[in-house]
C-alpha cells in the first residue's frame, strides 16, 4: 500500500505544468500560439485583489500573469480568445467543478457540476470571416432596411463599453450592442444610434444569427437539471468560482 500511494503521488507530479494552445481567432495559415500554465496561488491573489476588481482588471491581469503577454495585449484581444484562455487554464487545474447558477424556471440558485470538456469550440471560419486590419469582419445584408453592413467580432474594449452602457444607459443596451458589432453601413464607418434604434427587429435577428455563426471561442450556453427534475439552460459564469469552485 505504501509503495502504491507513493506511485500515485509521483504520477501526479508528472502532470503538465504548461501547454501551448492556438487561439480560436487564428486562421489556418496563421496560427496564433499562446503558452499557458497551471494556476498558482499568486494567480488567485490577483483574482481576489479588490483594487483590480474595482477597475475591472482582475481577470485581464490574471491572464497576463499566466501567459506572460502584456496587459494591453490581453485587454485588446477578441472576447472569444480571452474566454478561451480562461477555460483552457481552468481545464489544466481540473475541467470538472461545482458552482451555483441561477435557474430561471424556479427562480432559485442551483448547484451544478460543469465539465469544461463538454463545451463546444468554434474556430475562425475563413468562409465567414475576413481580416480587416486588426478586426475580423463579416458581411450581412439586412433585407427590411435594404442595406449591407459589415459586422465585426467584439474585443475587450467593446466589452468594457457594454458594461458601462448596462450600468448607465441600460434602456438602450440592445441597440448599443448591435452598434458595437457593426463596423460599416454601406461602406460608411460613421454610425448613428438612431439607425439601430429604428432597425426592424427581423433585421436584428438576421444579423445576430450571422454573428453567432461567425463568432469564435467556446459556446458558453450550458444545460443543467434542477432539483425539480426539469432541464434548464444557463450561461457559464465567469466569476471567482470559475477558478476557485469546488472540484466535481
Amino acid at each position: 500500500m505504501f509503495g502504491t500511494k507513493n506511485k500515485e503521488i509521483n504520477e501526479k507530479k508528472t502532470f503538465a505544468r504548461e501547454k501551448t494552445v492556438i487561439l480560436p481567432s487564428s486562421f489556418p495559415d496563421e496560427p496564433k500560439e499562446v503558452t499557458i500554465r497551471r494556476p498558482k496561488n499568486k494567480d488567485y491573489d490577483i483574482i481576489l485583489d479588490e483594487k483590480y476588481r474595482k477597475k475591472g482588471e482582475n481577470f485581464d491581469r490574471f491572464l497576463s500573469a499566466n501567459t506572460g503577454l502584456p496587459l494591453e495585449q490581453i485587454q485588446n484581444m477578441f472576447m472569444g480568445d480571452r474566454f478561451f484562455l480562461m477555460v483552457e487554464i481552468r481545464k489544466m487545474k481540473n475541467p470538472v467543478y461545482e458552482t451555483p447558477v441561477f435557474n430561471k424556471r424556479t427562480g432559485e440558485n442551483e448547484t451544478v457540476e460543469i465539465d469544461l470538456n463538454d463545451l463546444r469550440l468554434q474556430k475562425a471560419n475563413p468562409e465567414l470571416l475576413k481580416k480587416d486590419g486588426k478586426d475580423l469582419v463579416f458581411e450581412c445584408f439586412l433585407p427590411y432596411q435594404n442595406v449591407k453592413v459589415i459586422g465585426k467580432l467584439l474585443k475587450g474594449p467593446d466589452e468594457k463599453k457594454l458594461e458601462k452602457i448596462q450600468k448607465k444607459n441600460s434602456n438602450k443596451l440592445w441597440s448599443n450592442q448591435m452598434m458595437l458589432r457593426v463596423k460599416e453601413i454601406e461602406g460608411r464607418s460613421h454610425k448613428n444610434i438612431h439607425f439601430f434604434e429604428d432597425l426592424d427587429s427581423e433585421d436584428t435577428e438576421i444579423f445576430n444569427q450571422k454573428y453567432e455563426k461567425a463568432d469564435i471561442g467556446y459556446d458558453t450556453r450550458c444545460k443543467g437539471v434542477g432539483e425539480d427534475g426539469h432541464e434548464f439552460e444557463y450561461d457559464l459564469p465567469l466569476d471567482q468560482a470559475f477558478f476557485l469552485g469546488k472540484a466535481g
